[in-house]
């Protein structure tokens, strides 16, 4: 019955370690390496049978690395205990996440965890990079509401011409609006990865006009 457990158990960590979408490699105590599961090998391809000890295994990784002079060895991250953010060059362009553990309470065996996080980096990328562009558009309608009032608290104008200046205004602060809108809005984008972007073809010559017309006053300029 003991055995017939044994036999249970590991069949279930087998399934468990093959199905898994993260990786797994296994050294023993004396530093060779004893498995890797598939997604291992889809991270960072078959490691080849030269490199089973973990000082070659560490050489050859680091020929994988966007950066080879940084990319630590596992016997440093073991003695860090933290998560490394590796960029992978080879089979295929990756980002992933490394940890290292050593299991002290067993036989010594070294296990490296590998976890493919690509998909959320470019998120972070592109989170990052919307909130500096937006924190850069935020100033543009800014700065004609901003300059357009000023005009017309120290200046008087024909009603037509009031008019005018409050339309711009008016076309600023709605511009500005919809920009605080899309902030707002930048949770949900996250949460859905990205498909609510909806990216349309945008004529360039009504793009320059709408620009042009909205910082074109003389008396802004000479402001």
């Amino acid at each position: 019955e003991v055995k017939q457990r044994l036999i249970e158990r590991t069949a279930r960590l087998n399934a468990t370690f093959d199905l898994s979408p993260d990786g797994f490699a296994v050294f023993d105590a004396h530093g060779e390496l004893i498995t890797v599961n598939p997604a291992f090998r889809a991270l960072v391809g078959e490691v080849p049978a030269e490199c089973a000890r973990l000082p070659d295994f560490d050489r050859w990784f680091a020929t994988l690395c966007e950066s080879p002079g940084s990319c630590s060895t596992v016997a440093e991250a073991v003695n860090r205990r933290a998560h490394d953010r590796i960029v992978l060059v080879q089979p295929t362009r990756k980002v992933i996440e490394r940890e290292v553990r050593r299991n002290l309470g067993g036989s010594g065996e070294t296990i490296v965890y590998m976890r493919d996080i690509t998909h959320q980096s470019e998120i972070d990328r592109l989170k990052s990079e919307f909130l500096a562009t937006a924190a850069h558009e935020l100033r543009t309608p800014l700065a004609s509401i901003v300059g357009f009032t000023e005009l017309m608290l120290h200046r008087d104008y024909p009603p037509a011409r009031q008019k005018e200046l409050l339309a711009t205004v008016h076309r600023q602060g709605m511009l500005l609006s919809s920009l605080i809108q899309e902030l707002l809005d930048l949770s949900r984008i996250e949460a859905r990865q990205g498909k609510d972007f909806h990216i349309v073809p945008t004529p360039l010559p009504l793009l320059v006009d709408s620009v042009v017309q909205a910082m074109s006053s003389d008396e802004l300029g000479q402001k």
